[in-house]
């Protein structure tokens, strides 16, 4: 005789409670949610033996997982989420950059609602910052999951840059959202991100550009690397401190050489909407205020093999324009 099950689906891989939580927090009704854990919890199934029906068996919410890489433990939203000690670098490394001490909530429930008032006071940020929390928490679900059923320890670099790449597409679809309600209201279609040049083939082109807050001090620089068919390869952005927008610039070009030398390319073309700072390192000149930085850029630069700066205009460099400025955001909200 043989029995071939396979039962390996959601009832496997998500806890009831965190699906009863999660339609809470999406905040459908009452009755609808009860009516679908009733669904949900109700499940039964019969064995036909011998042309006997056995009685009925009634699964079970999950109640832990064993394995070599997370070890024993309860299979709660909370641990999930936040007690494996591999979250919290992935929770640290996201766009938020969120240093959290689960000390000071009881249940995930209660940090989304921690969140949320914190975000209220971030009217310009408030719905990017929770699709960030929203796709952090399901990158750290799916690799959780993913970790126990395929047999393999957890990857928090490679959820990092998982999670990078959803953001981006994330925010990319939001301003795409946004610019076709303004020419559905103004009657024609807008043009805004029809200017970034492609590469020549065989080479990369990464773009740059820095936010900055006069008042501050404070800002952020953003870099996007994309083939000559315009497919991201990588994205990459991280607060800083300067003392002027043009130090931040200068900033933005060296992160990006630092890119190019950690990656290894060859051949790459770095592309910047800021003028002055191009034609400062194509001409070989200085300027008192960026000088350590440029001469950090020229030595950078002779170690990556021919590498081309590029002057573009801002609707050109529009994406990193865009992750800048939302890194930004992020740290006024975080900090």
């Amino acid at each position: 005789m043989a029995i071939k099950l396979d039962m390996n689906k959601a009832y496997d891989r998500m806890e009831w409670d965190f699906l009863e939580a999660c339609l809470e927090a999406y905040g459908f009704n009452g009755k609808w949610i009860h009516r679908i854990m009733k669904c949900v919890k109700g499940a039964s199934y019969r064995f036909k033996i011998n042309g006997e029906m056995s009685t009925k068996i009634f699964v079970e919410t999950p109640r832990h997982f064993e394995d070599e890489h997370l070890g024993l433990s309860p299979e709660t939203i909370t641990h999930a989420i936040f007690h494996c000690p591999w979250t919290r670098p992935v929770w640290f490394a996201s766009q938020l950059q969120i240093n959290h001490d689960s000390n000071n909530f009881q249940c995930f429930g209660d940090w989304i609602l921690l969140m949320e008032d914190s975000l209220k006071n971030q009217a310009d940020f408030h719905a990017m910052g929770l699709r960030i929390i929203a796709l952090t928490t399901w990158a750290i679900w799916k690799e959780r999951s993913e970790c126990i059923f395929q047999g393999r320890p957890p990857n928090p670099c490679a959820t990092v840059a998982k999670l990078s790449s959803s953001i981006l597409e994330d925010y990319e679809g939001s301003i795409q959202v946004q610019d076709q309600a303004s020419n559905a209201i103004r009657g024609q279609q807008s043009n805004r991100r029809s200017h970034w040049i492609a590469p020549p083939q065989g080479r990369v082109k990464i773009n740059v550009d820095a936010a900055f807050n006069k008042t501050t001090c404070r800002g952020a620089v953003a870099a996007i690397c994309r083939d000559e068919t315009g497919a991201q390869l990588m994205s990459h952005s991280r607060g800083i401190h300067a003392p002027s927008p043009l130090v931040a610039e200068a900033i933005a070009i060296r992160e990006a050489l630092t890119l190019i030398l950690n990656l290894g390319l060859d051949h790459a073309q770095v592309e910047s909407d800021n003028k002055e700072i191009i034609s400062l390192i194509k001409n070989g000149k200085s300027r008192w205020e960026i000088s350590l930085i440029l001469q950090d850029i020229h030595s950078l630069r002779s170690g990556a093999g021919g590498v081309n700066f590029i002057w573009t205009p801002r609707e050109g460099n529009s994406h990193a324009h865009d992750l800048a400025q939302s890194k930004a955001r992020s740290l006024i909200f975080v900090n």
